[in-house]
């Protein structure tokens, strides 16, 4: 009936940018499913007043009531579209006067335990985080299709509340903290079997799971009686939270299941301490997943006889103190406290088993509690009577348990049938408290019947370990080191063998590129075929390009380059047309000295030595010489190259 809307709701809060995570879909959703319910709870109350001919007091103004800022109707019971406020004005009122106004609301209350009280406890803890007035508007449209007035309308939004926070439990970060499994919880209480009239109570309430399932368990009593009813409504369920998002969420799922006043307090648990506990504030039951893999400051831990910074020891602790005689508990509890061999571990074990009955320790796979990483444990004991026998159980589901597999009430049909009568069974199995160590008082489970044995190591084992795994990776240590000197002298050795190469490489290329070869070709240069153009005439010039023939030079001139020179290389194989160069004196230069030399003093040239004109240098070196418009022409070598 509900369920559309709860998904039209979550389909808006997605697209809204003050909302990012499912604990911000859940937050948002409550406070505005609680003002809804405020305002069908005093219509139910204005009727039967009316009904009773007593004048009714609504607790809230009428300005703030929902039929007076989120939903208007007009004479036909539809909203009013003219008296709805929407974008920044219904943000700036929900933020501005509306929160603040019922913020005020713990100031007036005449106890904690009233409804004005959880009122201003829930609005001061709280904030407004959707930012756009006009999404605000169309989930206040979807939250108004829903109804708190009938038992059945109760019943399916409580499913739908449910659901919503087993997502949030899904969604990992710090989620999975506010919800312990419904299955888990349901075969808990068939165990601990609490009556009418006993006071239950957790301390680490979370989303109320504890407590609703408690409250499902009894109402269902055939014949149930109006006086009964009242006490399950006013003077049963009793819880304590830390969290201001868990503290809401567990108020709005007990007010969806039918408690119409929850009495849960919003503090630290932790900060009481035990010795101020007086038997008026001890309880029949209790039931709790305390968080786990916390720490508490020292303050704190001075509250305690058995001082710990892991937070569910303390919690132990607590919930130990406040049960009366007699009284029943049954908690989660992480598997290692089972087994540690710290102070405060051993001393724990030793006081819940000299002060309470430990006689059944259930332990869950893992996969029980999803994101958490680690295995659990639940212990049930009665206070009163030291530990004479402990059953234990292994709860084997025959699957990995997942997000997508979780577990179900059928996975623990076969515990809660065998523990009645304590049966023994390839899985479960009795201990005598006479064989437990009475230095350690470990409790580790271990399996007689060939079931999976959870070994410890002793400390120094591991400790010799791991010196020697230390041991040997010093000694791989050392090899990686010698390897890596030996690589690094190969690598000097082998680049300086490549630098000779390279500089010899170099040279013969240079060489061959002057001489006009190139990779094995034989290309004539530019400068030379001009020349030769001119002292021999147009028949002898045609006459060298004949292929197989032989130039003056005796080269091969090719008739179509296959891979022209660098640019570089043309301009310094040009020559002015006008200097005449003896072609065998330039032969022999290049060939005894390679790469000719530029030298830039002399822009005239001068006397040949080699008898050739204007090809000796006044230094008497032999050269190319150019002009001042082409430089890059001069060549240089020794003279002694050109006799």
């Amino acid at each position: 009936m509900f369920e559309q809307a709860f998904k039209n709701i979550d389909d808006v809060l997605r697209r809204e940018a003050g909302c990012t995570t499912e604990l911000d879909y859940t937050e948002q959703t409550s406070w505005l499913l609680f003002l809804k319910y405020l305002d069908d709870l005093e219509h139910v109350k204005a009727t039967e007043a009316e009904l009773a001919g007593r004048k009714y007091t609504p607790i809230l103004d009428k300005p703030y009531r929902w039929e007076g800022w989120a939903a208007p109707k007009d004479n036909h019971g539809d909203l009013d579209h003219n008296k709805a406020i929407t974008g920044d004005d219904l943000r700036d009122f929900v933020s501005g006067k509306l929160f603040p106004y019922l913020h005020g609301f713990k100031q007036k209350a005449t106890g904690p335990n009233t409804l004005e009280y959880k009122i201003g406890e829930i609005f001061g803890e709280i904030k407004n985080k959707i930012q756009s007035g006009y999404n605000l508007r169309e989930i206040i449209d979807h939250i108004d299709e829903l109804r708190f007035r009938s038992q059945k309308e109760k019943h399916e939004l409580s499913h739908l509340y449910e659901a919503k926070i087993r997502n949030m439990g899904n969604a990992g970060r710090n989620g999975g903290e506010y919800y312990t499994p419904r299955p888990l919880i349901r075969a808990i209480v068939q165990v601990v079997k609490p009556r009418i009239g006993e006071r239950i109570y957790d301390g680490a309430v979370g989303s109320a799971g504890f407590l609703c399932e408690s409250f499902e368990y009894l109402r269902v009593k055939p014949g149930l009686t109006t006086k009964e009813a009242t006490t399950l409504q006013e003077r049963t369920f009793y819880g304590k939270e830390k969290k201001s998002l868990a503290y809401v969420i567990a108020i709005m799922n007990m007010i969806l299941h039918g408690i119409e006043a929850p009495n849960i307090i919003h503090t630290n648990t932790l900060t009481e301490n035990l010795a101020d506990i007086q038997e008026k504030d001890r309880v029949e039951v209790v039931m709790a997943n305390p968080p786990f893999g916390g720490g508490e400051r020292k303050e704190v831990q001075q509250n305690f006889p058995i001082r710990t910074g892991e937070t569910a020891f303390l919690f132990l602790q607590h919930f130990i103190k406040m049960l009366k005689a007699g009284g029943r508990g049954g908690v989660v509890i992480k598997n290692t406290f089972l087994s540690n061999t710290d102070n405060a571990s051993a001393s724990l074990r030793k006081l819940l088993l000299e002060s309470c009955n430990l006689h059944t320790v259930l332990d869950c796979p893992g996969g029980t509690f999803q994101g958490a990483g680690v295995k659990t444990v639940v212990l049930f004991f009665e206070k009163g009577a030291p530990t004479r026998r402990i059953w234990y159980c292994q709860l084997d589901p025959g699957r990995s348990l997942g997000k997508t597999n979780p577990l179900n009430d059928d996975d623990l049909a076969e515990f809660v049938k065998l523990q009645k009568t304590f049966a023994d069974s390839p899985k479960s199995w009795t201990v005598d408290a006479k064989t437990i160590d009475k230095e350690t008082f470990d409790l580790s489970v271990k399996n007689p019947n060939g079931g999976e044995e959870v070994k410890h190591r002793s400390p120094q084992d591991i400790m010799d370990e791991i010196a020697t795994l230390d041991a040997e990776s010093a000694n791989n240590e050392q090899d990686r080191a010698h390897l890596q000197e030996r690589q690094q002298n190969l690598d000097r050795t082998t680049h300086s063998h490549t630098e000779v190469i390279d500089s010899r490489h170099h040279h013969n290329y240079q060489r061959r590129h002057w001489l006009g070869r190139g990779e094995g070709e034989l290309v004539a240069p530019k400068v030379s075929y001009e020349q030769r153009r001119g002292q021999h005439g147009e028949q002898e010039s045609q006459k060298s390009h004949e292929p197989g023939s032989q130039g003056s030079h005796g080269y091969r001139p090719l008739e179509k380059r296959t891979r022209p020179p660098k640019e570089k290389s043309l301009e310094r194989a040009e020559a002015p047309a006008e200097v005449d160069i003896g072609a065998s004196c330039l032969r022999k230069c290049r060939a005894q000295f390679g790469v000719a030399k530029s030298t830039q003093e002399h822009d005239q040239p001068t006397e040949d030595p080699c008898g050739q004109n204007k090809c000796g240098g006044a230094d008497g070196t032999c050269h190319v010489a150019g002009d001042k418009k082409n430089p890059g022409a001069d060549r240089v070598a020794n003279n002694n190259g050109c006799r």
